[in-house]
């Protein structure tokens, strides 16, 4: 007999600090990564995006996670402060596949995306 799943199902979380220095956590569920197309859209704007950064130097809509076969991807949305992956800038609307300890810098913030597996 199969038993049920228990805990959390594996997610991304991105974590760093706000221009205050306060923590800023954001956790996106791999279940609703997969549902979501064409993707998690992060920015400033709450009626636009999935999940909101209230920061002067974020978008409206600033950058997207997205599923495909190479896995997770992260593509800037024509930011007006570009969206940086480990130092490099990335070119709008052409997804790069985001690995573990990766540092995601939009506007002043710098986000460590971390891969965070299942509870069993």
């Amino acid at each position: 007999m199969e038993s049920e799943p228990q805990g959390i199902e594996s997610a991304w979380r991105l974590a760093g600090e706000d221009t205050a220095g306060k923590p800023l956590v954001l956790t996106i569920g791999q279940m609703e990564l997969t549902n979501a197309y064409p993707g998690i859209t992060v920015g400033r704007h709450p009626q636009l995006c999935e999940r909101v950064i209230d920061e002067a130097s974020i978008s409206g809509r600033h950058f997207r996670l997205s599923r495909s076969a190479e896995g997770v991807t992260v593509e800037d949305l024509s930011s007006l402060n570009g969206t940086w992956l480990d130092g490099e800038p990335l070119v709008p609307f052409e997804p790069v596949v985001l690995t573990d300890g990766q540092k995601i810098t939009a506007g002043r913030i710098e986000l460590t995306a971390t891969r965070v597996d299942a509870e069993a």
